[in-house]
């Protein structure tokens, strides 16, 4: 994930993407949580670095056992289980070179980690249903890598268009258990097992020297793995930029952003079998702001509300998310007006 600053149309690159991201069961794995931010249709210069750190967090909707146990005998399923968590955080690290000026490769990878999550599982042992919860406690390990190329296929008046591709490698942990040993599913991990898919293309029209608009869609192509599949994920989103300072050479510059983004999840699969208590559409409203310190270092502050979540059956909701990004430029100073 990066948002870099160009000189001088400084906060007309809003770049928001969570190329981390993957869907998972009730909505909780890395950065599932967040949900991809808008793309732009620019790309680096020739022969700039772009190192991106970044942090996605993400706070649920507070339940205690008793809620999981009600919740989870809502689901009208044999081996039905409901999971919740306290919240959620993505440490996020992309590197992004320029290989010319309308050609970039990245690659991005994360530390996250879930707080307290417990899953309620269903028992038909008896005549009447009974809800077992586990209490897992915290999952943590590194998340898969993700490497990326994107190329500014159109320039001009009308604005730039960007089409983007990418691949996700299956090197995050996937082997943490709950309790009496049973593996938990790829859905909850911080890696899936999978090889994933990525395309999609940004889109930036230049309103004039100080505000641009954005826009882009996105879908990845989700594998199987030990008879498992995350669900398949459509993301998109608009953007407005505004330079609030006049002078571009003017340091600090401060850009306020504003963001409709929009998140659809298709339902996992186990077994062959549709999961119904997964997957749904989600969209969230994303003011921020975006401070550049010099031409080189920015850092971003987007907070993220759900104001629609249409889930499939029983799931725990989001309350909020907060990205954060600092990104710094390396080699060369040119830009892209």
């Amino acid at each position: 994930m990066y948002i870099p600053f160009r000189v001088p149309l400084l906060g007309c690159s809003l770049v928001l993407l969570g190329l981390l991201t993957r869907s998972v069961f009730s909505d909780h794995g890395p950065t599932s949580s967040g949900g991809a931010l808008t793309k732009s249709g620019r790309t680096l210069d020739e022969g700039h670095f772009e190192l991106s750190l970044g942090f996605d967090f993400t706070n649920f909707e507070d339940l205690d056992d008793a809620d999981i146990e009600r919740r989870a005998l809502k689901l009208d399923d044999d081996h039905a289980h409901f999971e919740a968590l306290d919240w959620s955080a993505v440490q996020m690290f992309e590197l992004t070179y320029g290989i010319s000026d309308s050609f970039q490769i990245g690659a991005s990878i994360g530390i996250y980690r879930g707080n307290d999550f417990r899953e309620g599982s269903v028992h038909h042992d008896h005549h009447d249903p009974e809800v077992e919860i586990d209490d897992v406690g915290d999952i943590q390990g590194l998340t898969d890598l993700w490497f990326t190329g994107k190329w500014q296929a159109l320039t001009g008046p009308l604005g730039q268009l960007a089409p983007y591709a990418g691949i996700k490698i299956p090197t995050g942990r996937d082997d943490l258990v709950g309790h009496g040993g049973h593996a938990l599913e790829p859905s909850v991990q911080p890696g899936t097992g999978a090889f994933d898919f990525l395309f999609g293309t940004g889109y930036t029209f230049p309103v004039n020297a100080r505000l641009d608009l954005h826009a882009s869609g996105q879908y990845i192509w989700r594998m199987e793995s030990s008879q498992f599949k995350v669900g398949d994920r459509i993301d998109g989103g608009i953007a407005a930029v505004f330079r609030l300072i006049e002078d571009a050479m003017s340091f600090p510059q401060v850009n306020l952003i504003g963001e409709v983004n929009v998140r659809h999840i298709f339902e996992e699969e186990e077994d062959g079998d549709e999961i119904e208590n997964s997957g749904g559409t989600v969209l969230f409203l994303s003011p921020g702001v975006q401070l550049a310190f010099n031409n080189r270092v920015s850092l971003a502050v987007v907070p993220q509300f759900p104001v629609v979540q249409d889930l499939n059956e029983e799931q725990q909701e989001t309350s909020f998310k907060v990205f954060t990004a600092l990104s710094i430029l390396f080699s060369g100073g040119g830009s892209h007006d």
